[in-house]
């Protein structure tokens, strides 16, 4: 079990994008904390009507899912990535177009990026987003929407 665990560390923290599982393991590791964060909102109410939960649980579900997209995103970067450069080392046509490859997995992870921190800026401070009992300032629903809009194209 050490081994195994000092394994799975060494190629998550230096990562060698040329290894058979590049960058799965953030791909991974962004996946499992989306799924936990939204566990964490099913077991606060989430898919039970809201006539039926407390404002603690609906406040508390929110929570939980709000922050679960920002991890999701990251998620499907990393596996979109790690695809890419997967294709890079073993179809040989691609390395042909490889600088436009490379200017892909730049884009895309310069989009997702960028929206993970509108998602977890647009409201300060940052619980006014899910919690109505706090007062902040947020953003216009517009900027948010146009974002998501250009992030899932």
């Amino acid at each position: 079990m050490p081994l195994c665990s000092r394994h799975w560390y060494d190629s998550v923290f230096f990562i060698d994008i040329n290894s058979k599982q590049g960058l799965t393991h953030y791909c991974q590791i962004f996946g499992c904390a989306h799924s936990a964060l939204v566990n964490a909102s099913v077991d606060n109410g989430l898919g039970t009507h809201q006539a039926d939960l407390t404002k603690s649980q609906v406040i508390q579900l929110t929570k939980y899912f709000w922050l679960s997209g920002p991890m999701h995103d990251l998620a499907v970067n990393w596996g979109k990535v790690s695809a890419a450069l997967l294709l890079l080392r073993v179809v040989d046509k691609a390395k042909s177009h490889a600088l436009y490859f490379y200017l892909g997995i730049t884009f895309l992870t310069l989009v997702n990026t960028t929206d993970v921190f509108i998602i977890l800026g647009q409201c300060r401070p940052t619980e006014a987003a899910w919690n109505p009992l706090i007062r902040g300032k947020c953003w216009e629903k517009s900027i948010v929407k146009t974002s998501a809009y250009f992030q899932s194209g």
